[in-house]
């Protein structure tokens, strides 16, 4: 009804703005109540009613404790309510400071309708919800509802079956997943539980609504539902179990998927194995029709021709690449201690083998597109989904594939360049730490690490200058590690870029140890030292040993390369100063330089950095010879003239001293080796070194 064709409701609004005490705007309001709770006006209606009455009437109604004889105990809340739904409908009036002050008494009213069959109550708690609901739909102030009490009773309504309760939860997990989860992971487990119940039991379209539900709710960052509700996990595996056993609907596929795939996020895809049952038929035979599935649906995915099918079927195809990501890690890293059989695990092998030649055929058929921009443009989440199982498959599977990979590198380096110069970008405009699009050069790292490492491999990677990007990919990740070292950064996301680092450092040492003369030649390694030079000397690194050491590792490697040339002495004095320093730590000498054992600050971290330790060694024994620098401050260092009055004594002997790392021999030839070689340097500049050596000490 508008205000043009109900010349009876106008009057009534007169009488509500003429209205001088609060029995007058009661009594106004009986009139028009009725036509609110039929839902019968329209915007500009509701407006003059809201203008007509205001927060203030509204406050004292819900204030009010005094309640006339003979009416319900609720009538004025009753009223306030039915008002505050009917204005929770303007977006404007919904987002009013006035009416998020009463969430609290929104969500009291929520929960009152439980148990009770009176229609009162029941209409109450349907306004109260709808009031919830009208909030959560604006993104500015949605996250006001996320409170113990707020959510506490939107999840009991949920669980007793209320539609409009379990919309909002789902829409604040989509929307505010990180804030619910670290205020309320318990109640969101609870309508986790309810429905893992259902899709286990349903055998309806309630089953499919369920796993779509769950999809939504189950993720990595709710894993605290993980602690003491082991059941909900079970109940999952065993619904999902009977839906991919099934001839079902797309959509259907697509949700049981994707749920699959948040759960092997949030517990790990070993869920997939045991699912709460004995038998390992039915073990094996679950994981197996999951991959089976998984490829099926990725081999569509990227059969899609149109960019709004792409589109359409971007999550799937990020759910399908995710378990085959988890079913490689599966197989390589815990397959023996899972007592996996050969047979399943060949089944397993050969179900990704077929996924990952879809992918490569995928790939290069855009690689040879005439139109390649065009196509890469249209399908750039398809490509960027396979290009990261792809770089999965490689830091995996270095034999199988490998000639097609091989063809595929020009096409993937362009990517990860591409990709590059949109984060650098992004990153610019935004923040140091804020980017925006996939790291599609983080997906390719661990591959190019293999693949460089490999004489025919490495050579076609420099024809396409995968060292450029190398260098630009370490320099722009080094970036953002400098800022999020400053406190209040998320640990998981530093971790993740040292990590990145380390690995490009890895794939860059390969070039420096195998292709010195690249290295002499190309300027990105020219650029490359100047910047690892002057990060080691702005940034305190020394507790990040493993990092440390990488660092140090590259530049020594690079500079027995390329020489002085391109460098000053101011450049170069602090780095020989502190990789003197710190390549001496790892190992300490007795007082008579009789033996020398493993440092134990550093027997946590030597598996990380022993062959960067013996890099380090073999790269600042080259440097002696090219950088006059680099000897005077090894010979200011005290463990130099310790190593070699130990290598003196081990030739004395004509034997090996018994150097120990943790109470066992290990690393005792290369530690030798490293130190003859470095101790043979210096004494061929300095023959007197040995006769003039103060008496060896204790070094700590």
């Amino acid at each position: 009804i508008s205000m043009a064709l109900a010349p009876g409701l106008q009057h009534c609004l007169e009488l509500l703005r003429r209205a001088r005490s609060d029995n007058e705007l009661f009594a106004g309001l009986l009139l028009v109540t009725n036509l609110v709770k039929a839902n019968q006006i329209d915007g500009e209606t509701r407006r003059n009613i809201f203008d007509a009455i205001g927060f203030d009437f509204l406050n004292r109604l819900i204030a009010t404790t005094v309640i006339p004889e003979g009416c319900s105990q609720h009538v004025y809340s009753s009223l306030a309510l039915t008002l505050l739904a009917c204005f929770a409908t303007d977006a404007e009036l919904a987002a009013d400071p006035q009416m998020l002050t009463k969430i609290p008494f929104f969500s009291e009213f929520a929960i009152l309708s439980i148990g009770s069959k009176s229609e009162e109550v029941l209409a109450m708690a349907a306004d109260a919800l709808h009031c919830l609901a009208a909030i959560c739909l604006l993104p500015a102030v949605r996250q006001q509802l996320i409170t113990r009490d707020t959510i506490s009773a939107v999840v009991q309504q949920a669980i007793n079956g209320c539609e409009t309760a379990l919309d909002i939860l789902l829409r604040l997990a989509c929307s505010e997943r990180k804030l619910l989860s670290s205020v309320c992971a318990e109640e969101v487990g609870q309508v986790v539980v309810h429905l893992s119940r259902t899709l286990k039991l349903d055998q309806g379209l309630k089953k499919f609504e369920s796993c779509k539900q769950l999809a939504v709710l189950v993720g990595s960052d709710l894993q605290a539902i993980c602690e003491g509700l082991q059941a909900w996990q079970k109940d999952i595996w065993l619904g999902l179990n009977d839906i991919l056993h099934s001839r079902i609907a797309p959509e259907y596929c697509q949700d049981a998927l994707t749920l699959a795939r948040n759960v092997v996020e949030s517990v790990g895809m070993k869920w997939a194995l045991n699912g709460g049952q004995d038998s390992s038929s039915v073990k094996n035979e679950f994981l197996l029709v999951l991959l089976q599935r998984t490829v099926v649906e990725t081999k569509i995915c990227l059969d899609k021709e149109t960019a709004e099918e792409v589109f359409e079927s971007k999550g799937l195809l990020s759910s399908c690449c995710c378990l085959l990501e988890h079913c490689m890690h599966l197989v390589v890293t815990e397959g023996e201690s899972l007592l996996l059989s050969a047979q399943l695990i060949s089944q397993i092998h050969r179900g990704l083998e077929d996924a990952i030649r879809a992918v490569i055929g995928f790939l290069t058929n855009i690689a040879i597109s005439k139109e390649r921009d065009k196509v890469l443009f249209m399908k750039q989440s398809a490509v960027h989904a396979s290009v990261r199982v792809l770089g999965a498959w490689m830091a995996e599977e270095t034999a199988l594939l490998q000639s097609e990979i091989t063809n595929l590198l020009p096409f993937l380096i362009n990517i990860g360049r591409q990709s590059l110069s949109e984060l650098t970008a992004s990153s610019q405009v935004a923040s140091e730490s804020a980017c925006v699009g996939d790291d599609i050069t983080r997906f390719l790292l661990p591959g190019v690490c293999h693949l460089s490492a490999e004489d025919a491999t490495r050579c076609v990677l420099i024809n396409c200058d995968c060292q450029s990007l190398l260098v630009d990919y370490f320099i722009w990740k080094v970036g953002r590690f400098k800022h999020q070292l400053s406190p209040g950064t998320d640990s998981v996301d530093k971790q993740d870029t040292e990590a990145a680092i380390l690995t490009c450092c890895s794939a860059l040492l390969n070039f420096c140890v195998l292709e010195p003369g690249l290295v002499a030649s190309d300027a990105n390694f020219h650029k490359l030292i100047r910047f690892v030079l002057a990060f080691l000397r702005t940034t305190e690194i020394d507790h990040l040993v493993v990092l440390n050491f990488t660092c140090i590792a590259l530049g020594l490697m690079i500079l027995q390369s390329i020489g002085q040339a391109s460098l000053t002495d101011s450049d170069l004095q602090e780095f020989w100063e502190k990789a003197s320093r710190d390549v001496g730590k790892p190992y300490r000498f007795t007082e008579d330089c009789v033996d020398c054992c493993l440092s134990e600050p550093y027997h946590h971290h030597w598996t990380d950095i022993r062959d960067l330790w013996s890099l380090a060694m073999q790269g600042l024994s080259s440097c002696i010879d090219q950088y006059l620098e680099a000897e005077h401050c090894l010979l200011k260092m005290e463990w130099p003239s310790c190593a070699v009055r130990w290598i003196q004594r081990l030739s004395e002997s004509q034997g090996l001293a018994s150097l120990s790392t943790s109470g066992s021999n290990a690393g005792r030839e290369e530690a030798e080796i490293s130190f003859r070689r470095l101790t043979d340097a210096l004494c061929a500049r300095n023959p007197g070194l040995v006769q003039n050596l103060p008496q060896g000490k204790m070094r700590t």
